[in-house]
């Protein structure tokens, strides 16, 4: 539709459904979303991209958007889609951006191409159309490590940037919504090219900006389509229906799910897939190594015996009667965040310990660090240094500069702090080194896998080293990058062997048997990409130690909640087998998830249920580096079904220390009640289904219903 409005001199265009309306103007220097709605939810007048240009000759950089004036703007109108072409803005002859818009019935999407003919600009970014939306009683969901909802989002004032992929934006999507409706945001490319995710949420409103890294950024006259399209949806529901929508994307187009079938995915060893509970530790500092460990594994009461780092271990897979998996630090002779990547040879007590612990039902992984090289290597006297050949594969800034991570460990001569200069995964060195060192600890080290830290984890930076065989600036080099190097890793892996790395952006999925989830503690989390990827990973662990390691309350809700979004449990300490109240829980719970390992292979996470309960939250301080109080549910479910439909399964955890009146309700449709043989606790009313009772202090009560030519199983 096509309105010219005399007033203001400028023309406006429509796309709407009985589902949204946006209307867009222009007067053919300027271009704006003049406002609209969808689902529900009214959106502000807005510009549909920005852009950062640079002067490749002196280096000035211009600031850009679609209300800056532009020589010409045409715009293309046809039945339900419209096209934009923003000329030359600024005087910046030879740049052309086209922005196109399908209209359907439940959306818009959008694709961005961008023209750069001019001899001198280089266009170092650009984002993808997104909608400036009223948060007025809505909440936020944000696809930050297992997912984050923001209640009353537009109540508060919040601010969040973040590389994609990273440990904190681990998925491409977000989702404004209230009782009457939502907005689904998503970034919808399979192909997970570098970005950064701006959010701001004030004076009630809610910015979600994409930005897309200019390919060949920093050469004048690039020109290059942004990766996907940015799809705005209406939907009705909260963070779980949002995330469906993503997980149809994802199914559809993205290149980084590996096959799956009924008993998982077929390439990682079953024994792994079968492990309930993980521990983790160091192995004490030889006097080299001085005072650098771990830090988040460190905490006041740690043991130093020589002998503890395995027979506490041993004595704690004894307790709790099943296979764990320990995943071992501080094996090698060099100190920690110190001299990487030379970890080999490891310490004489690491081969001395690892044969014990074998001896007990006990897998050892040992960690190295895949991303980074330490940038005063040189101290130890190695003959291949980050001087003389890893700077060749550092990741380079705009500016020429190294990205470096400091850390406080320090070196072993000079007492200087740690610096770690992430490697360009396209570089081929860098693959070869980390190959020969996997090869070389598989032959010498007695171990049941590798722990590849950083790769799913570490921001993809950007890398503009001209020496790489990338095109400089944006892309997907980094997932291809690490893609090409783990495929060269895995294809002489052994057979009974599990690699992990740490955090778990998505689109390393294929190049690891599962993601260590240590950063899922933070306060407002929703098991988004449990919904998504259960049965394509192995999620493992949360960080219950450090300074949080004598909350007792936090372990529990820790432990509880990793049942339920069907990860396996633990990465704590093995100094739980000495508090008594703590493993009779953890008891419990691993024993429960060792009994439902065939489930969690690769059944799918269901809506979770609603609870209502008679208990009180618990509110603790936060973990690790994050700043909110973590607001505790004492009584906790989850809901999960066999990808055959052939059962499905409810558990319910009470972490009050008193009994617990509860009631459970949840959809009968999405659940698909008629097809399984309920007991009779199980209240159909309308499109709910419902449970109540009371539960026991710290019990954990379990509905498992099969289909109804199955036999019944109740487990109590």
């Amino acid at each position: 539709m096509i309105t010219k409005r005399s007033e203001v001199l400028c023309m406006q265009y429509t796309l709407k459904s009985p589902r949204y309306q946006f209307a867009f103007e222009t007067d053919g220097h300027t271009a704006r979303i003049a406002g609209g709605h969808m689902g529900g939810i009214p959106a502000a007048p807005s510009p549909l991209f920005t852009a950062t240009l640079k002067n490749t000759a002196d280096n000035r950089k211009l600031h850009i958007d679609t209300l800056s004036h532009w020589e010409e703007i045409q715009i293309h109108a046809f039945e339900q889609s419209l096209a934009f072409y923003f000329h030359i803005p600024s005087e910046i002859e030879g740049l052309t951006v086209m922005v196109k818009a399908a209209g359907d019935q439940d959306g818009i999407t959008w694709q961005t191409d961008v023209s750069n003919a001019n001899p001198a600009w280089s266009v170092m970014e650009i984002t993808y159309p997104t909608p400036l939306l009223a948060a007025e009683e809505c909440d936020l969901f944000l696809p930050l490590t297992s997912g984050l909802v923001l209640k009353n989002a537009g109540q508060r004032c919040y601010q969040e940037t973040s590389f994609y992929p990273f440990h904190q934006a681990c998925m491409q999507y977000f989702a404004l919504y209230n009782a009457r409706g939502g907005v689904y945001i998503g970034i919808e490319d399979g192909r997970a090219a570098v970005k950064r995710f701006d959010i701001r949420v004030q004076d009630g409103m809610a910015s979600i900006q994409a930005s897309f890294f200019g390919i060949n950024g920093g050469k004048p006259g690039n020109s290059f389509s942004l990766f996907g399209a940015a799809r705005w949806q209406a939907f009705a529901g909260d963070w779980y229906d949002a995330t469906m929508l993503y997980a149809k994307f994802v199914h559809a187009q993205a290149n980084w799910l590996p096959p799956i079938g009924e008993q998982g995915r077929p390439d990682t060893p079953a024994r792994f897939q079968n492990v309930p509970f993980w521990v983790c530790d160091y192995i004490p500092n030889s006097a080299s190594q001085g005072d650098n460990r771990p830090m988040n594994l460190s905490a006041g009461s740690d043991k130093t015996d020589p002998g503890y780092w395995y027979q506490a271990v041993i004595d704690l897979q004894e307790a709790l009667g099943v296979p764990i998996a320990y995943h071992v630090y501080n094996w090698h002779e060099i100190p920690f965040n110190i001299e990487y990547p030379h970890f080999l040879p490891a310490k004489t007590a690491f081969a001395e310990g690892v044969k014990k612990l074998r001896e007990h039902d006990v897998y050892i992984l040992p960690y190295i660090n895949a991303v980074s090289w330490e940038m005063h290597d040189e101290e130890g006297g190695h003959a291949v240094t980050f001087r003389n050949t890893g700077c060749h594969g550092a990741v380079l800034d705009e500016n020429g500069e190294y990205q470096v991570e400091d850390y406080p460990q320090k070196t072993r001569r000079t007492g200087k702090t740690a610096k770690l200069a992430p490697m360009c995964p396209t570089w081929n060195e860098w693959g070869n080194l980390m190959e020969a060192l996997v090869r070389e600890m598989e032959r010498t080290l007695d171990i049941d896998g590798v722990y590849f830290d950083q790769i799913s984890a570490t921001p993809s930076y950007p890398c503009y080293n001209p020496e790489h065989t990338h095109l400089p600036g944006g892309g997907d080099y980094w997932v291809e990058g690490y893609t090409r190097m783990m495929d060269k890793i895995r294809m002489h892996k052994p057979a009974d062997s599990f690699y992990f790395s740490e955090c778990n952006a998505e689109p390393y999925l294929k190049s690891f048997d599962g993601f260590l989830t240590w950063m899922w503690v933070r306060d407002g989390e929703v098991p988004a990409f449990s919904a998504i990827y259960a049965g394509y990973t192995q999620m493992l662990g949360r960080c219950t130690i450090g300074r949080k390691k004598e909350d007792f309350d936090f372990f529990k809700y820790c432990t509880a909640k990793s049942l339920l979004y069907g990860q396996q449990l633990g990465w704590c300490k093995a100094d739980v087998l000495f508090d008594a109240d703590r493993l009779s829980y953890l008891k419990q719970l691993v024993q429960l998830r060792y009994q439902y390992t065939s489930l969690f292979r690769s059944a799918r996470m269901l809506r979770p249920p609603v609870v209502t309960c008679d208990a009180k939250p618990v509110v603790t301080s936060p973990a690790l580096w994050f700043k909110d109080d973590l607001v505790m549910e004492q009584v906790l479910a989850g809901a999960w079904q066999a990808r055959s439909g052939e059962r499905l399964v409810i558990f319910l955890v009470n972490n009050a220390e008193r009994p617990s009146a509860f009631s459970l309700a949840f959809p009968a449709a999405e659940y698909a009640l008629e097809r399984y043989r309920l007991t009779e606790d199980c209240v159909l009313g309308g499109d709910t289904g419902r449970l109540s009772g009371t539960l026991q202090p710290l019990e954990c009560r379990v509905w498992e219903w099969r289909e109804k030519d199955e036999p019944l199983c109740s487990t109590p």
